[in-house]
């Protein structure tokens, strides 16, 4: 989304007045190297503020983050930090630096609070972005700001429609059939991005295809645009590129020549079904739309208006034209405006053909559809009588969000707001259905996996839901078995299935946790759990069995997509290999399970495989009063031999993908490490066996990049059992004793910069020693050594 003009002013007045004002009248203190530390530092501050004032902020985010690395309680640096991101586009992560700004400034910032609410808002945290933007609301009404009183009055109105925003977002985020039943009947769906070759990390939207739908044309803005102009929101003038399918993908895009693309901004609007003719915006007299005819050469003809000399062409418009879209009579045309004379920013207007194939005058659909607020990106169902189309109006959870609309008796209904996934707190805009698939495509700025607010466009596929899939599975080193495969909730067995020279083909409901026992002449049942999710459109799934002897490892490897469609259909023998070298972290309904197998007339003298998941579970428990959240992730799976502390390598999978989530998500966060026994055995023992087995975890982190001094290791012996180690009887219960040779991770992550702003705004939820026991010594924090008389808020610069 484009910053207003207000928050730049923001920025400036912050960055070039209040920054530099703390800085450019100290004297380096000490030593030679403590005067060139910050001669340095200094130099990277003035880069910094040129960076700013130059619009380069991606260098800025690079100087700005030397000077954290010199200092990292800096309240300036931390806001620079962040105003460089969320100018950048990266709003979300952005939110980081805010905090830290806000909990290490001497006064309030109180501009942050705006900044830190809409990062919030935009990662979707609705709740933490409605009491943010309620603290600057409440600045604003008791301080004002360094605006001019009648441009304070437009800021003060949008930060309170940025909180019924909000409110819009934590209702349109539940579930609602009501909603489902919105776009295409209500069937399930799932939304995909096109791909690297259509997407790139600067905007790209509005995608129309021709007929057969093999060949998409969009807008970008992207560098190496005909002209390479930059506009007044920083980013590049608009280009037309296109795209084609192949091979089940969107092939690398290539921009549009002269004549059709030129040094003005062009967008695509539509194209033929024949793919012959594309019509486009251009920015000249106004804003205009016209076509240009894609000649047997493969070249475009010179381009011509649409509707030369018509109403919809006028030089006398004081707007441009976004979008338009005709119904499949071609008797209506509509067009999105922002002519004096709507309802305010962006209205649809409708034209209607007359008998002379002339178009009448512009109608705005009036306040039902159109609001105060913009709308944008109109598409009109074949029969005419439905419109999806984007409005920053309405009940909007944030920017723009898509909306449908039936027309009965020539008027239209209210819209309504298609809820999340399809709409997000960023832009959502630019809907429309394919000619011959199943599909929809639309364009969005909230989904961007590198946390940046690009546009990039999306597929959304439309699903048949089979109810019943198959399984076609492979069984390596087994010639004969049996899979006996058991729904766990009913507990309903569904078949026993033969493996025969190494194959099998299971038949069974989607989208339910089964139980499966393997079964040859010398093992005993080896049984583990795994659940198969629900299809979109009916395809085949692979699993592949490996097992070489008794006693050893019998693994599930389930490739629970449609892994025909990822080898191009290369046919069965092509999965195993495709398996082996794809990146498993970018595939979903990806697992391996394992189950140590037993001989058959022999004691058990390994553990036997508990029937919970196979997989690490994560319990999350948070205290809101509190600001702390008490993370335990265990690993019902990382089990142990009788007497033994170590780690299998059939149980590494899962270690990694806690190490990931140690190491990316939360990497500052403090654990412990705890190591669990059965009841065998003395307490002493097992109290050292315990220890023994969390430190082999813990040196499986260390090794994978956590930090040591994070890690609190702990043994608990048999003291905590998760199981009973006996059975009511007083028999032995080997399956509980297995359970209970765990390891857990306990995560402990206290929200520092909640505990000391609920201190500083008064609210008496915290003493200051609960303050200071909860600082961690080795924390750059500094202790608090008294509470100032009253908060001193620092709104107007």
């Amino acid at each position: 989304m484009r910053l207003p003009l207000w928050v730049l002013l923001v920025c400036l007045a912050f960055l070039s007045q209040d920054s530099y004002a703390q800085f450019k009248k100290k004297k380096p203190k000490g030593n030679s190297y403590a005067k060139m530390t910050k001669k340095i530092e200094m130099q990277l501050l003035r880069n910094a503020q040129k960076n700013s004032q130059y619009v380069n902020y991606e260098q800025d985010i690079i100087d700005y983050s030397e000077l954290l690395k010199i200092d990292s309680s800096n309240a300036s640096y931390n806001f620079g930090m962040a105003m460089a991101l969320y100018s950048n586009f990266e709003q979300p992560k952005s939110t980081f630096y805010f905090e830290r700004a806000l909990r290490h400034a001497k006064d309030t910032i109180g501009d942050a609070y705006f900044f830190l609410a809409s990062g919030y808002h935009l990662a979707g945290n609705y709740d933490r972005a409605e009491k943010t933007y309620q603290i600057y609301y409440s600045l604003l009404i008791r301080k004002g700001s360094f605006l001019p009183k009648s441009e304070e009055f437009f800021l003060i109105a949008d930060i309170k429609r940025r909180i019924e925003m909000c409110a819009n977002g934590r209702i349109l985020t539940q579930p609602s059939l009501e909603r489902d039943s919105l776009i295409n009947g209500g069937r399930n769906f799932y939304i995909t991005n096109v791909g690297e070759g259509v997407n790139s990390k600067f905007d790209d939207y509005g995608a129309a295809f021709q007929g057969d739908d093999s060949m998409m044309y969009f807008t970008t803005r992207r560098p190496g645009t005909t002209g390479s102009h930059v506009d007044f929101d920083d980013k590049y003038y608009e280009d037309i590129s296109c795209s084609n399918f192949s091979n089940h993908k969107w092939l690398t895009c290539e921009k549009l020549n002269r004549p059709v693309n030129s040094r003005k901004h062009e967008a695509i609007i539509n194209v033929s079904r024949d793919g012959r003719r594309i019509y486009f915006y251009r920015s000249v007299d106004q804003g205009s739309f016209y076509y240009a005819d894609l000649k047997p050469s493969g070249a475009w003809s010179k381009i011509k208006p649409l509707l030369d000399k018509q109403e919809v062409n006028t030089n006398a418009w004081e707007t441009s034209f976004f979008g338009f879209a005709t119904t499949v009579a071609d008797n209506e045309l509509f067009v999105v405006s922002d002519r004096d004379g709507g309802q305010g920013g962006r209205d649809i207007y409708v034209s209607k053909k007359k008998k002379d194939g002339t178009w009448g005058k512009l109608e705005n659909l009036g306040p039902v559809i159109n609001t105060k607020y913009d709308e944008d990106g109109p598409y009109i169902t074949p029969d005419g009588n439905t419109m999806y189309f984007s409005s920053g109006g309405h009940n909007s959870m944030g920017g723009f969000d898509l909306f449908r609309s039936i027309r009965v008796d020539s008027v239209w209904a209210q819209p309504q707001n298609l809820g999340a996934p399809l709409n997000t707190p960023g832009d959502d805009v630019f809907i429309t259905f394919l000619h011959n698939s199943n599909r929809a495509c639309y364009s969005s700025s909230g989904y961007a996996k590198d946390s940046t607010r690009d546009m990039d466009i999306y597929m959304i596929d439309f699903c048949t839901s089979p109810n019943v899939g198959a399984i076609k599975g492979i069984a390596q080193g087994v010639s004969n078995a049996t899979v006996t495969v058991t729904e766990k909730e009913s507990d309903k067995e569904i078949g026993k299935y033969l493996v025969k020279d190494g194959k099998y083909i299971i038949i069974l409901p989607l989208g339910k946790e089964y139980a499966f026992k393997f079964e040859t002449d010398s093992i005993k049942p080896a049984i583990t759990n795994m659940y198969v999710p629900v299809q979109c459109n009916p395809y085949d799934i692979y699993q592949e069995i490996s097992f070489k002897k008794p006693g050893d490892t019998l693994r599930y490897t389930n490739a629970f997509f449609d892994i025909a469609k990822a080898t191009l259909n290369a046919g069965d023998t092509s999965y195993g290999a495709y398996l082996k070298h794809v990146d498993k972290a970018l595939l979903e309904d990806y697992s391996v399970a394992a189950v140590i197998t037993r001989i058959k007339g022999t004691k058990d003298t390994l553990i036997e495989t508990p029937k919970d998941t196979l997989h690490a579970t994560i319990a999350l428990v948070t205290d809101s009063i509190r600001h702390t959240t008490k993370t335990t992730i265990t690993f019902k799976n990382i089990l142990f031999d009788f007497n033994k502390a170590i780690i299998k390598d059939m149980y590494k999978p899962d270690l990694d993908t806690v190490v990931s989530y140690l190491v990316k998500t939360n990497p500052r966060d403090k654990i412990e490490v705890a190591g669990h026994t059965d009841s065998k055995g003395s307490d002493a023992y097992n109290m050292a066996l315990s220890k023994r087995r969390a430190n082999v975890v813990s040196v499986y982190f260390v090794n994978n990049g956590v930090g040591k001094k994070r890690m609190k290791v702990v043994g608990y012996g048999e003291s905590m059992p998760v199981a009973p180690n006996e059975n009511k009887d007083g028999s032995d219960n080997p399956e509980g004793r297995a359970m209970n040779r765990r390891t857990e991770i306990v995560i402990m992550n206290t929200d520092l910069g909640a505990v000391i702003d609920d201190y500083f705004e008064g609210k008496n939820v915290y003493v200051l020693k609960e303050i200071n026991d909860l600082i961690d010594p080795d924390s750059p924090i500094e202790r608090l050594t008294e509470k100032p008389a009253a908060n001193v808020v620092n709104v107007k610069h």
